[in-house]
């Protein structure tokens, strides 16, 4: 008599490998529905907390850049938007009309 030897028909390495790929579905769609929208918030806070700091430095120069008078004037404005450009910053509406000629 023979003896017959059955298999399971999934062996242990397809089934580990079936349970990581799930588990890596599992954490890909985690990402996309928690950390990504968490993400995108944390970087429009920050966005717009540097706006706000920027909005404030334009408007304490501003208030400086009026006081002065002709070609001191026209340097500080030159200066400052220059600096401005530099960095790739943009020149706000409060700037340019404490510059603009009175």
């Amino acid at each position: 008599m023979t003896q017959t030897v059955t298999r399971p028909s999934i062996t242990l390495f397809t089934a580990a490998t079936c349970g990581v790929l799930a588990g890596l579905a599992i954490v890909a769609a985690a990402k996309m529905v928690l950390l990504d929208p968490f993400l995108a918030a944390q970087a429009a806070a920050e966005e717009r907390r540097i706006q706000a700091e920027n909005l404030r430095r334009d408007e304490i120069v501003a208030e400086h850049i009026v006081k002065l008078d002709g070609e001191l004037k026209l340097m500080a404005c030159w200066g400052y938007m220059g600096g401005l450009l530099e960095q790739k910053l943009p020149i706000s509406t409060i700037i340019r009309q404490a510059c603009s000629p009175s």
